[in-house]
């Protein structure tokens, strides 16, 4: 689904869409991170409640760390396409470089929420939030 991403409109909800001059891809730079969820951070800044082990931190701190690189990088990417488009385009155009992207990335949130369920024991997979449990 469209989780994760405030599905259609998201941009427009938070105030992108209708401004003058359109999305800057500084702006979707700045949204498409805060958009994004990623699990395996949640689960270590609930480390003290989830009474996490070292052996668990580590594997958490390096999923989180290599989907932050991932989005980074297609941020990026994504960033330099949209400065070549421009801010006055067609929101069609835009929206045919930043669709993909946001595709994309739900498709490695997602692994990266089932990556995490195996990191964790039952128990603590149970006392993360119910709004990240359901993902």
């Amino acid at each position: 689904g469209g989780r994760g991403f405030g599905g259609r409109g998201a941009f427009r909800r938070r105030g992108l869409a209708g401004r003058a001059g359109g999305i800057t891809a500084s702006d979707f730079l700045e949204r498409f991170r805060q958009l994004l969820l990623n699990p395996a951070g949640i689960a270590l800044e609930l480390g003290d409640s989830l009474e996490l082990s070292e052996a668990q931190v580590k594997r958490l701190t390096l999923m989180r760390d290599s989907l932050n690189a991932q989005v980074d990088s297609m941020a990026a990417e994504a960033q330099k396409e949209l400065e070549q488009i421009g801010t006055n385009q067609n929101p069609r155009a835009l929206l045919g470089v930043i669709r993909p992207r946001i595709q994309e990335a739900q498709a490695w949130v997602r692994d990266a929420f089932k990556e995490v369920k195996t990191v964790l024991t039952e128990e603590q997979w149970k006392r993360l939030p119910a709004r990240i449990r359901r993902r």
